[in-house]
């Protein structure tokens, strides 16, 4: 349960810092406006919610995958965001990610639903909550914590940033989630 708490704060650190930084990245970059970039964060959520709508359907498809490879979605847009040079790749990327960040975030509350017991459920949303309110609260510092230490404050460095560290996430997820699979495989049975 805390390792779902840590990841969604991770998570929530590097989402709210993406979105913060959307703006700065489109007029840096010289091919967007501080507005096209809040039409274009709106899609994000729009999709995110599309995503909630099919989450039962996507999940059957992806099972225990779901949410290493949300994440893993999650960060190749954010990394294709921090290298594009148009408004309509950076929309493409955006939506996408509101599509994987609206399948990695319900699938953590459903994997810590199925893996508490019923007293202990609303421990783990309490805490997941914690998280992501921290995560929200703390972006700020952090992504400015980083850019002090590489004395580097552009939108590109926050977003190649925010990418390898949900790119990290993704990667701890699904080697979890493959190693979760050999400690449940029926050993075999030998015949005598």
């Amino acid at each position: 349960m805390i390792g779902y708490g840590i990841f969604m704060f991770i998570l929530f650190v590097t989402y709210f810092g993406m979105t913060v930084k959307i703006a700065p990245l489109f007029e840096q970059a010289g091919y967007g406006t501080a507005a096209e970039a809040s039409l274009i964060s709106g899609i994000s959520a729009a999709t995110g919610f599309v995503a909630g709508v099919i989450f039962g359907s996507i999940k059957q498809i992806l099972g225990r995958y779901m949410i290493g490879l949300g994440t893993l979605a999650g960060a190749v847009m954010v990394l294709v965001l921090s290298m594009s040079q148009n408004l309509i790749l950076s929309g493409v990327a955006i939506a996408v990610y509101g599509l994987a960040f609206g399948m990695a975030v319900p699938a953590i509350y459903s994997a810590v639903a199925a893996k508490t017991d019923e007293a202990s459920q609303n421990l783990g949303s309490t805490i997941l909550l914690v998280a992501v309110n921290m995560g929200v609260f703390l972006s700020p510092y952090v992504f400015q914590l980083i850019a002090s230490a590489f004395g580097d404050t552009s939108a590109v460095f926050s977003m190649r940033v925010d990418g390898l560290l949900v790119l990290t996430l993704a990667v701890i997820t699904l080697v979890t989630a493959s190693l979760q699979k050999l400690e449940r495989a029926p050993k075999p049975v030998h015949a005598k």
